[in-house]
């Protein structure tokens, strides 16, 4: 089946309403528990600080938006220490789950003159007076409205030499399948953000920026197995809605789909899971500007 057909919207009813928090945060933890990607934005970010950054005697600032419960970040944080004497990290994450297993995991680890300040709120939400060296999205635009203006803010939001380090993922995979079964109690264009509309943005702001391919994939066996419950809850993840209570035709279909975009191996069967790392530099003029329109 080509990936350009479209299937009819999930039905809309409550049995395809959005995640709740506890359910969103496992699905969360399924789908890292089965990529490779953190992997891959692990070494991308090890060279990034490596080739970018030089040691220094102040103290070095971080917002990670979108943190999760730190899979990405709290080896981020090891690898700044690595190169630089101390890190002010703030966070951002929506979810009060993911946010607390972030909290614990950090206070397990040994991180020495690390300063870390969270809040469970929206970047929208989010006022600071604060300029951050650096400002990281991991993976999360796609659940912001408003993204060019959330480009801007980020900008604005940035040291004289900060940089803006985007994390999105690409077509292939999920944002496929919720390209083509957008369920109906959640916003089409807050499920799907394409890298394509990121470069538009960008050139929109007049920002200069570098952007790196990652390849990548996950493990979606369990989707496939009908009483397994971490593939329901996989998938719902996927999706973005409840798709374990969707009638069993739609459902069918939606897996049909879903078997289209993968390869086996070994008896596994895995989808694309590859994402687009975007570098941003400040852009003066288009921040002054941006400081001017609140999120």
């Amino acid at each position: 089946m080509s990936s350009q057909e479209t299937f009819p919207k999930c039905p809309a009813s409550e049995t395809a309403s959005s995640l709740d928090h506890h359910e969103f945060a496992r699905g969360f933890e399924l789908i890292r528990e089965r990529t490779n990607l953190i992997d891959r934005l692990v070494l991308w970010f090890r060279i990034f600080v490596d080739e970018s950054l030089t040691a220094q005697s102040e103290r070095f600032s971080v917002l990670s938006v979108g943190a999760g419960n730190g899979h990405f970040d709290l080896r981020a944080i090891n690898i700044l220490r690595s190169k630089l004497f101390s890190v002010d990290y703030d966070v951002i994450e929506p979810n009060p789950i993911l946010l607390g297993q972030f909290l614990g995991n950090f206070k397990a680890g040994q991180h020495i003159n690390v300063s870390l300040k969270a809040r469970c709120c929206l970047f929208e939400e989010y006022a600071t007076s604060r300029k951050y060296d650096l400002i990281l999205f991991g993976n999360c635009l796609s659940h912001i409205q408003n993204r060019q203006l959330a480009l801007a803010k980020a900008l604005s939001m940035l040291n004289e030499e900060g940089q803006v380090v985007l994390i999105t993922s690409t077509r292939a995979g999920v944002q496929d399948l919720r390209m083509n079964f957008s369920p109906a109690p959640i916003e089409h264009d807050q499920n799907v953000c394409l890298p394509g509309e990121i470069d538009t943005a960008l050139a929109s702001l007049g920002a200069e920026y570098t952007c790196d391919h990652l390849t990548s994939r996950v493990d979606v066996t369990e989707c496939f197995e009908e009483h397994s419950s971490s593939g329901n809850l996989l998938l719902a993840f996927i999706l973005g809605c409840r798709t374990q209570y969707l009638d069993a035709e739609v459902k069918a279909d939606i897996l049909n789909y879903l078997r289209s975009l993968c390869t086996e191996h070994a008896g596994r069967v895995f989808m694309p899971h590859s994402a687009d790392v975007f570098r941003i530099f400040r852009v003066n003029t288009n921040c002054e500007q941006a400081d001017k329109t609140r999120l």
